[in-house]
């Protein structure tokens, strides 16, 4: 398991807690649910978790469990982190690493803790409003996963138009590193 993103809601005493992991069987992107309860705050799991985010482009969303996420992220009273950026030498760099990490993510025949660990490295390449978005994640993997050529078509020390293979992708230089913010 690789923690992804959280997000707290301290007037409910609630967290939530994004997690890729691999069952044995499958990689999914959950949402597990903590609940503070007692005198003392202690966290206690409240049911099981629930895919938040799906992996294969056209898969089907709980548009409330994602709702209740995203609304709970930009609450201003919320805590909330996750990793973001992919360090690289320039755009194209980061695009061929994310490349990488999505080829091994949606390969079946690796290993799930390699399939793990690229899954939660590839979604730090992700802004928070095309990986928290219904179809983001998906699409992105499935587009990053295709061998292509990345292209720098213009660029700056904080913002760069891309393409990979014929796809253009703007990015965004974050504190960490590059990240997607959109692909058109």
């Amino acid at each position: 398991m690789e923690l992804l993103a959280e997000a707290g809601d301290v007037a409910r005493g609630r967290l939530l807690l994004v997690l890729a992991h691999h069952d044995a069987r499958d990689l999914s992107v959950d949402v597990w649910t903590f609940e503070s309860k007692g005198e003392d705050d202690t966290l206690i799991p409240k049911g099981a978790p629930v895919q938040l985010l799906p992996l294969i482009p056209e898969s089907a969303v709980d548009a409330e469990v994602l709702d209740d996420f995203v609304r709970t992220r930009a609450a201003g009273h919320s805590p909330a982190a996750r990793p973001q950026g992919v360090a690289g030498e320039d755009a194209p760099a980061v695009l061929e690493q994310l490349h990488a990490h999505a080829s091994t993510a949606l390969d079946t025949a690796a290993a799930p803790a390699a399939r793990v660990a690229a899954l939660a490295a590839f979604t730090r390449g992700l802004d928070d409003d095309l990986l928290f978005s219904r179809q983001g994640l998906p699409n992105a993997l499935a587009l990053m996963a295709k061998d292509a050529t990345a292209s720098l078509e213009q660029g700056s020390s904080r913002r760069a138009s891309a393409r990979w293979g014929d796809t253009k992708i703007s990015m965004l230089r974050k504190g960490d590193g590059w990240t997607i913010d959109a692909v058109r």
